[in-house]
């Protein structure tokens, strides 16, 4: 009995050195010695169906050499494979156990079954066939997509390929599963579709896109679309029906020249009146045409036009409840205004999905006894400034516990919920890199728990077309750069059950070879630089935040003699080799590149000398002849130098510190001030911020901001949006306006800031600027360091 088991085994073992795996009785070749032993039987003939059959016949001719024939019918003597999407006709063709097990798939999902008489693919929707297609080829062929082209792909080649007999069931973790891929010309990312679709995410697509159909895309119509259902084209005829900011109404453009009519060609800046019954009533009209103008949809999105500057009429501001008031929201009249509008299209489109985006100051759900959104609608939630150092559900971080807030809420209220991430908003050099794979997937995992229907991620794709000058490298390669982070969160979408060890190693294996195990010692570190930092990365954060993490050249050197020892495992001109060059190189341009611009801001400090001055509002006098001076501001949008002129003067004494500030203003009569209540929105007038990190407030920051009227605004916030407004500096402000200048002088008690300044001590700090004038919506921010919020990289000021 042992010499036949041992036969046995050494011929197992003949047969797979050779290329040919030994078949046990109850596996059945689809390819059997480099020639096909099966016939693909293409019940449905959609697009997609054909689709999905071409792509299991090229792929199994790739792994073996044998190309199994399409026909509508089986081929005596070869092992069919059925196509089947869900129809009446199913039932007749399927052995009855496995279309009894079809009751068991959701959403997209799909069966996988296969027996003496055959194989059976099986869905409820064409993707779902194209799916089931992938999987074949992912579960018995071990192929692995890891980002867009043949250059991402894990494809390897064997003579024989077999199926055992089993019945599979799949079915997606997270029903709503999206990557919103950007930056791109629309329409032009063949190769990323196709990378969606391997690896089981649903491809939003329009009927004008190449491919549309084949690929079973799933029509998305909106967006921010309230300027495409209000037209500017009315504003000059109909001005009443848009936004009043300011005493003046504007078009959602932005602008108007001396006589009050829309100067063309400016960005989308606000939003519409809409509690005007006319506004609403043409919304209405245009969404009906917007949805049936290229053919039925799929999915309605609906969020705002990009901006937080809603209309001030006395009509709109009376729907909002004193508590949003007080916070600075809108939920009220956006969710009165969104609500009739999925009445009227579910009204003439009843099956239509609706997703309306969490976004903004409308992120939490409408306070107490407020409009809440029609349940028949998916919120998911924007989670601007989440931090991506923590996995949501991380409760040591005070930043996530906000959104995780928003999320019980929303679920409270009886909405359909999930979230729209940022991945790839977040810092970096030439080219974004960041150690998220734990990350996404811990997220996914607690949203799976959450049972969170919707998931969507922004993604510049990889070998798509793009307008190269407006984009450059960075956003261009963003994919492929992160590619291990978006490979999992599609593998987790689908199975959040999964063992993520197991999943991180067999990919990782795959795409490093022999390198994995450095490779993967140096993700560890470079993981743990970025978690342990005590940086909370998000939306925005400065690239010097992520260079903030090696400040030493010792880490840098660890990390990058990691990436050596991995080339070292590796054959020169492998892949392998290529592929771990393409890592180090994607960390010296943006860890190192980083690094490099953090270390010389870290070499300046502001020295800051004693001295009490009397104040009045005079920058120019006497006692700031000799104060230490900061001027050269940026601007945010382009970090070129701002223009008009910005001048802030330090001094300090045992109480306070004191700053001046002189601000050219070409036009003072036109500035914007109209906020004189302390904690109004005074950032949105014209105004001056200032920032502070000190020990005392652990993490956090505390927020001065001031006009020109000298109302003042303080709080101290984790992140932007969250501000504590119980908080009270103390601070004191007096302003002057000149004929070409506004300056001030502002004193800020020590005790606010939790701080007893000793000679050598260091503050770090930041002061930025937001010009605003009566002929426009939006300010022109500057600011010190070219970035207003970030604690991580604000300069240093020191006491004398």
């Amino acid at each position: 009995m042992k010499r036949k088991n041992m036969k046995r085994l050494l011929l197992a073992a003949l047969l797979c050195g050779s290329g040919i795996l030994p078949v046990r009785a109850a596996d059945h070749p689809l390819v059997k010695d480099g020639h096909a032993e099966s016939v693909i039987v293409l019940r449905d003939v959609s697009a997609p169906g054909v689709f999905a059959a071409c792509e299991l016949a090229d792929y199994l001719e790739k792994i073996t050499g044998g190309r199994p024939e399409i026909r509508r019918d089986p081929v005596p003597g070869k092992y069919p494979i059925h196509l089947i999407l869900k129809s009446a006709e199913a039932q007749k063709i399927m052995p009855a156990a496995v279309y009894a097990a079809t009751k068991h798939i959701q959403d997209d999902g799909f069966l996988l079954a296969s027996g003496k008489d055959g194989m059976y693919l099986y869905s409820r929707l064409p993707r779902g066939l194209i799916y089931a297609a992938y999987e074949i080829l992912k579960r018995y062929g071990d192929v692995r997509w890891f980002y867009p082209t043949e250059e991402g792909e894990y494809c390897p080649k064997k003579k024989t390929f077999t199926v055992p007999e089993e019945t599979v069931v799949s079915n997606p973790s997270i029903p709503k599963r999206f990557f919103n891929l950007v930056c791109y010309n629309r329409g032009f990312a063949d190769e990323a579709f196709k990378w969606q679709l391997r690896n089981n995410m649903i491809v939003i697509g329009n009927p004008r896109y190449p491919n549309f159909h084949t690929y079973g895309m799933y029509f998305s119509e909106g967006g921010h679309c309230f300027s495409t259902l209000l037209p500017d084209d009315l504003f000059d005829a109909n001005p009443e029906l848009f936004c009043l900011f300011n005493g003046k109404r504007y078009p959602q453009s932005g602008k108007i020249d001396a006589n009050g009519k829309r100067i063309k060609g400016t960005p989308q800046a606000n939003q519409p009146c809409t509690t005007n019954p006319e506004t609403l009533r043409i919304m209405k009209s245009n969404l009906l045409h917007m949805l049936t103008k290229n053919g039925i949809v799929d999915q309605l999105s609906i969020i705002n036009n990009d901006s937080q500057v809603w209309c001030e009429c006395a009509r709109c501001r009376s729907i909002d409840t004193l508590e949003e008031k007080r916070l600075f929201k809108i939920g009220t009249r956006y969710w009165t205004l969104v609500n009739e509008l999925v009445k009227t299209a579910m009204e003439y489109f009843p099956g239509i999905d609706i997703s309306v985006l969490g976004y903004q100051n409308f992120q939490a759900p409408p306070p107490k006894d407020a409009v809440l959104p029609d349940k028949r609608v998916m919120v998911p939630v924007a989670v601007h400034q989440r931090c991506y150092a923590h996995s949501m559900d991380d409760a040591s971080c005070p930043v996530n516990k906000r959104f995780r807030d928003y999320l019980a809420a929303w679920k409270k209220c009886g909405i359909m919920t999930g979230t729209y991430e940022y991945t790839n908003m977040l810092p970096g050099g030439r080219i974004r890199y960041n150690p998220l794979e734990k990350i996404v997937v811990g997220d996914i995992q607690y949203y799976h728990r959450l049972k969170n229907r919707i998931y969507i991620d922004e993604l510049p794709p990889y070998a798509a077309v793009y307008n190269a000058k407006r984009w450059g490298r960075g956003v261009m390669e963003a994919q492929r750069a992160n590619f291990f982070v978006h490979y999992l969160q599609a593998y987790f979408l689908w199975d959040a059950t999964a063992d993520f060890e197991k999943v991180y190693n067999d990919a990782g294996s795959k795409f490093y070879g022999p390198a994995w195990n450095e490779v993967k010692t140096f993700k560890q570190k470079l993981s743990d630089a970025f978690t342990g930092s005590g940086i909370h990365f998000m939306y925005g954060t400065s690239g010097r935040a992520l260079g903030k993490c090696i400040e030493t050249p010792e880490k840098e050197k660890e990390l990058l003699s990691m990436l050596d020892k991995a080339l070292a495992k590796t054959d020169s001109n492998s892949v392998y080799r290529k592929r771990v060059e393409y890592e180090k190189e994607c960390f010296l341009d943006s860890w190192s590149f980083c690094a490099a611009d953090y270390r010389k801001i870290r070499k300046n400090n502001l020295t800051v000398t004693k001295n009490t001055p009397v104040l009045d509002g005079n920058s120019d006098k006497e006692v700031w002849k000799n104060a230490t001076v900061v001027e050269g501001f940026k601007t945010m949008s382009s970090n070129s130098p701002a223009d008009p002129r910005t001048v802030v003067k330090f001094l300090y004494d045992d109480k306070n510190l004191y700053l001046a500030v002189t601000a050219m203003e070409p036009s003072p009569d036109k500035m914007v001030s109209r906020c004189s209540k302390q904690d109004e929105l005074v950032w949105q007038d014209n105004s001056i911020e200032l920032f502070f990190a000190p020990p005392a407030v652990d993490g956090r920051c505390v927020h001065i901001v001031f006009n020109a009227l000298g109302t003042l605004y303080d709080t101290v916030s984790l992140s932007p949006p969250d501000n504590d407004l119980s908080y009270s500096s103390g601070a004191v402000v007096k302003t002057r306006v000149g004929g070409d200048r506004w300056t001030a002088e502002i004193a800020i008690p020590f005790s606010a800031l939790g701080l007893q300044p000793k000679p050598g001590e260091k503050l770090p700090m930041n002061v930025a600027r937001n010009r605003l004038v009566s002929d426009t919506v939006h300010a022109a921010p500057s600011s010190w360091n070219s970035y207003f919020h970030g604690a991580e990289i604000f300069n240093t000021i020191e006491f004398r």
